[in-house]
């Protein structure tokens, strides 16, 4: 059951200053693990999954949107209760979720490849937007992939995409594949597709230089305009008890306007730390950092 109460100020003539909602829920979901064991002692796990979801479709319009978004679907997004982020909005849901992933484990247990493909079948006729009105829905979604794979230990690749319904258009693709060659390394290449939004490829790594020394760097680039989107650089030192960190940054936003920012943070490990709260900042745009940075 979802419940929220909005109580709220500064509102215009004809807005109500408090607002309740209240949505009922009910999901069932279930699965199937099939387990085949190789001669070679490698092991070939199939799992198909569904999940049905039903929340009434009702308008949501006179509820303020505060801090909710439509963030890009994934795989393992189909099978989330709210297709939105915050609580501002709630879909309604009369669906049906299905998946199947495909696992394979070599001889030491480790997983080599993994691959994962669903679909959302919806039987409503109607949803809601983000701006909160009822609205025609489609009665099926893209096909969801995403999978990885791992020849070494120290080499992955990662991919998800979204597929139309008739496989001739690709809405969205981030594909991404990283080295950690030892301690304290870490080299990403990465590309990203959002169909009419982002085109772009980068590379970002981690390396320690010398003793006690870090040097990172991120760099992407955009394909469809032809020009660096963002550049980050940074160095930081690991002191034993304390770390100085200092990065600068260079974003290229929409409409061409340029944004920079540098970032400088000392930390006592243990007790605090002083200065700019940057490692969000580099946890975006350096995938698998290591944690002395």
């Amino acid at each position: 059951m979802y419940y929220t109460r909005y109580q709220l100020q500064r509102t215009t003539v004809g807005e109500p200053a408090t607002i309740n909602r209240t949505l009922p829920a009910l999901s069932l979901a279930g699965g199937l693990n099939m387990i085949r064991y190789g001669e070679n002692g490698s092991t070939d796990l199939l799992q198909p999954r569904f999940k049905y979801l039903y929340i009434p479709t009702v308008n949501q319009s006179t509820i303020p949107n505060f801090d909710s978004s439509e963030p890009v679907m994934s795989f393992p997004a189909i099978f989330s209760d709210n297709q939105y982020s915050g609580w501002d909005r709630i879909n309604g849901a009369n669906q049906v979720a299905v998946g199947l992933t495909n696992t394979w484990l070599t001889a030491t247990g480790q997983q080599l490849w993994q691959i994962s493909a669903g679909q959302i079948r919806s039987f409503n006729a109607t949803q809601i937007n983000l701006s909160g009105d009822i609205v025609p829905a489609a009665p099926q979604s893209g096909y969801f992939l995403q999978g990885s794979y791992t020849p070494t230990i120290h080499l992955n690749t990662l991919f998800s995409s979204e597929v139309n319904s008739q496989f001739n258009a690709i809405s969205n693709l981030n594909l991404v594949s990283q080295w950690t060659p030892g301690k304290g390394r870490v080299l990403n290449l990465d590309y990203a597709y959002i169909q009419g939004d982002v085109d772009q490829v980068g590379i970002s790594g981690a390396w320690p230089i010398v003793h006690r020394i870090q040097l990172l760097a991120s760099y992407q680039y955009g394909v469809s305009t032809h020009q660096p989107l963002e550049q980050l650089g940074g160095i930081g030192y690991d002191g034993g008890c304390w770390d100085a960190r200092f990065y600068a940054y260079h974003q290229i936003l929409l409409g061409g306007q340029g944004n920079d920012a540098v970032y400088f943070e000392i930390q006592l490990h243990g007790l605090t730390s002083l200065g700019n709260a940057s490692k969000a900042v580099i946890n975006q745009y350096i995938p698998g950092i290591p944690s002395g940075f």
